[in-house]
């Protein structure tokens, strides 16, 4: 019996989020995609009514949200941003209707996904 491959989306202190795909049974670890979205892209967080749309802070001083759809492939596609509400968002949590985002300089902002 297969199981099922794992997608997992990877930050990084560069510009890129990389979507990687896992396999249990052979326990290969491949990368599917790389997406440029900007500075440090380092916290993510999906939406978890759809694990294929993800969030990420741009910890600039600007700070800056940036929204990612991913394909069944693992390609991302920037689908939209928004301000941070404050310096260099660093930490993220979506629930079904809010994304909850840590700035360094102020450390609550709440967005409505609505």
């Amino acid at each position: 019996m297969r199981t099922m491959v794992h997608r997992i989306y990877v930050g990084s202190y560069t510009n890129e989020i990389y979507s990687l795909s896992f396999d249990p049974d052979s326990a290969s670890l491949t990368l599917e995609s790389t997406l440029t979205v900007g500075f440090h892209p380092s916290w993510l967080t999906s939406l978890p009514s759809d694990p294929t749309l993800i969030f990420t802070g741009l910890e600039r001083s600007d700070g800056q949200i940036v929204a990612i759809k991913y394909n069944e492939k693992g390609q991302g596609t920037v689908v939209g941003s928004a301000p941070s509400g404050g310096a260099d968002p660093c930490s993220l949590l979506a629930t079904n209707t809010e994304l909850l985002i840590g700035n360094v300089g102020r450390w609550l902002f709440v967005c409505g996904l609505g």
